[in-house]
């Protein structure tokens, strides 16, 4: 049996927004209007790039504000999209190892960052990524690549 992957983009689009209080409310929105997202869910993974207050975890503020005591919160900073391949690392060792199997990573990136742009200032692209592993069998014979 070998472990894989499904990967499935939830959603992706550009969204304008007042301030960074602002993106983590229209996260929280958008998550909550499609809660058949979070059945299951093990791990939330926050991956941002702009500019956000040290002194909110804005991972564990989703996780608290949609009521999901058993999801492990991740925050991936200052690297947007980038740090998905490093959220790919620590999901692989998480669902290797554990009982995890679904995980949602949440990409938020400004757009148009270095324009100086005062009408670009606050949009931001939000892509929610969903990764479920499960195992296969290996055809005799065949060994399968990822």
């Amino acid at each position: 049996m070998a472990l894989r992957d499904k990967v499935t983009i939830l959603f992706s689009d550009i969204i304008d927004i007042d301030d960074i209080q602002s993106l983590d409310e229209a996260i929280i929105k958008l998550m909550e209007m499609n809660s058949q997202w979070l059945e299951g869910l093990n791990v939330l993974i926050y991956c941002h790039k702009g500019k956000s207050d040290p002194s909110v975890s804005t991972c564990a503020k989703i996780k608290s504000r949609l009521q999901l005591p058993q999801v492990l919160p991740i925050t991936l900073a200052e690297s947007g999209r980038i740090a998905l391949m490093q959220a790919r690392t620590i999901l692989s060792w998480l669902m290797t190892g554990s009982n995890c199997s679904k995980a949602i990573c949440l990409l938020a990136e400004r757009v148009g960052y270095d324009i100086p742009d005062p009408l670009r200032e606050h949009r931001f692209r939000i892509s929610i990524i969903c990764i479920e592993s499960y195992y296969k069998a290996e055809e005799k014979g065949k060994a399968e690549s990822v």
